[in-house]
């Protein structure tokens, strides 16, 4: 795992928005909701997950292709019944991209989520092996790792490599956040 740093309150305080950075990409990511919508209410007995990601016009297909992935798995591990009538609009705007986009986006996501409070199964983390150039999603609850996402041909689950990346994103969030999902590092 390469370098991660994560800023909070991009937007001001009374916008969840957060500004990360992982590896030689940076993105943007904002959380509108949960709202209920004005017109039609999609589903009445649980909310419902949009995502946005946003950047050059010459990589827009492959961004679109993200977010039906990204919106499958956020919907699967988000208490969407918790927000009945509700949609979680969330908008990434991808600032520089490298290799590495797809993990940077997801644990954008991941962060804001957390910093947010909404509630979820665990912890959304996604990382990127560049040799096989593969990326895996995991998530991380109850001290293990349930792998949620695989593009790209199999590749060898490096829990080093997860749990790095989870003490760096415990590390960003702030105290009470630790102490409410009960975040501990297995070693």
């Amino acid at each position: 795992m390469g370098y991660f740093d994560c800023e909070y309150n991009a937007l001001g305080m009374d916008k969840p928005g957060v500004l990360v950075t992982n590896e030689e990409s940076k993105v943007l990511a904002m959380l509108n909701g949960p709202f209920e919508p004005s017109g039609s209410i999609i589903n009445l007995y649980s909310g419902t997950v949009r995502a946005t990601v946003l950047g050059s016009t010459e990589t827009r297909t492959q961004y679109a292709a993200m977010q039906e992935s990204i919106e499958m798995i956020l919907s699967d591990i988000i208490y969407l019944r918790d927000y009945p009538r509700c949609v979680l609009d969330i908008k990434v705007y991808v600032i520089s991209s490298g290799q590495n986009i797809l993990p940077a986006i997801i644990n954008a996501i991941s962060v804001l989520l957390l910093n947010a409070g909404i509630q979820m199964k665990g912890i959304l983390l996604s990382v990127s092996d560049h040799a096989a150039h593969a990326t895996s999603g995991y998530v991380y609850a109850d001290k293990k790792y349930q792998k949620v996402l695989q593009i790209g041909p199999q590749s060898q689950d490096n829990i080093s490599e997860l749990d790095d990346l989870l003490e760096r994103m415990v590390y960003s969030l702030k105290e009470d956040y630790k102490k409410d999902w009960n975040i501990s590092i297995h070693k």
